[in-house]
């Protein structure tokens, strides 16, 4: 997985038609490992090879509240390249093919 941001880590799995992938901005990360709160920056790109080609249901979470924070719909064509809405710390990702 490629990420348009050097401060955002992401990790990702997934086979041809899902994935989930999890994304955290680096400077929110606290001396003790605890995520801290920071302003919501800037969309983040994120570019996913190995979906089959066709349409995602891509679900974002908020890790901390436990609730579902976005959800919208992208085409693949054997990458799925998606522009991810800001969030504050962190974002996990749902993704499936319809």
């Amino acid at each position: 997985m490629r990420v348009s941001r050097p401060d955002v880590a992401a990790v990702a799995c997934g086979d041809d038609a899902q994935a989930v992938a999890w994304l955290v901005h680096r400077e929110t990360i606290g001396p003790n490992g605890m995520l801290r709160a920071v302003a919501q920056t800037e969309p983040v790109m994120i570019d996913l090879p190995g979906l089959a080609p066709g349409s995602y249901r891509i679900v974002g979470w908020d890790t901390a509240a436990g609730t579902q924070a976005a959800e919208w719909r992208a085409q693949a064509d054997g990458r799925l390249k998606l522009e991810v809405p800001p969030f504050a710390t962190d974002v996990a990702l749902a993704i499936r093919r319809c």
